[in-house]
């Protein structure tokens, strides 16, 4: 692990924002009372890389996981398509809306993201559906929920 005073370069602040964001806040907030600015600009970019690829991740973790369960739960027989398989794919949804609403600029990745986790999804789908052909999911079929924008927006009133 790297010690946050000895950060001297680049390489150092991405891996020490990776590993203790916290610190690097406040190695940047005491670089402005000190008329650092380049400084905590320099680490304050590193900072919001890191959270933006994490953030990118786990759209595309939850995409992912949604489309494979809505392709495997499209093949089950009906008496099957109730209890966790419903509840884990309203998660994921959750998840995906809430992710969209508090980062704005996912939007701009999302259709990326949903194109390679269906086509990731349809590998694996295609290796446990045998002998028949995966149905492969529409827009509706993942998202078919309508999102209550505003529980999120009571959630930062609180």
């Amino acid at each position: 692990m790297i010690k946050i005073n000895t950060v001297h370069n680049a390489q150092d602040l991405y891996e020490v924002a990776q590993e203790a964001p916290y610190p690097m806040a406040k190695r940047a907030l005491e670089a402005i009372k000190n008329g650092k600015n380049e400084e905590a600009s320099q680490i304050l970019e590193e900072m919001m890389g890191y959270i933006e690829s994490k953030h990118k991740h786990f759209l595309w973790h939850h995409l992912y996981h949604l489309t494979y369960k809505v392709m495997l739960w499209k093949q089950l027989p009906e008496s099957e398509k109730e209890g966790t398989w419903l509840t884990d794919m309203d998660k994921h949804r959750e998840e995906i809306a809430l992710l969209l609403y508090k980062n704005p600029d996912l939007e701009l990745v999302f259709e990326q993201k949903l194109a390679s986790a269906i086509e990731g999804a349809i590998e694996i789908a295609e290796g446990y559906i045998k002998n028949e052909p995966v149905l492969i999911p529409s827009r509706e079929d993942i998202f078919e929920i309508e999102h209550n924008w505003e529980m999120f927006k009571q959630e930062n009133h609180e």
